[in-house]
């Protein structure tokens, strides 16, 4: 079943606040695993959908 549209405020505080966290997780996983070039990339995609408003 199709998902509703939502509002975009709806999506950035709902299912882009999700998201985010989910991102910063994986960073962090990269950087105790010792790659940074992947920590370095999952934060650039935080840093841009926090950044679109």
């Amino acid at each position: 079943m199709p998902r509703p549209k939502e509002s975009r405020a709806e999506t950035e505080t709902g299912d882009g606040k999700f998201d985010a966290q989910r991102e910063i997780a994986v960073a962090q996983d990269a950087l105790l695993d010792g790659k940074m070039g992947a920590c370095s990339a999952h934060l650039n995609k935080v840093m841009q959908a926090t950044m679109v408003k």
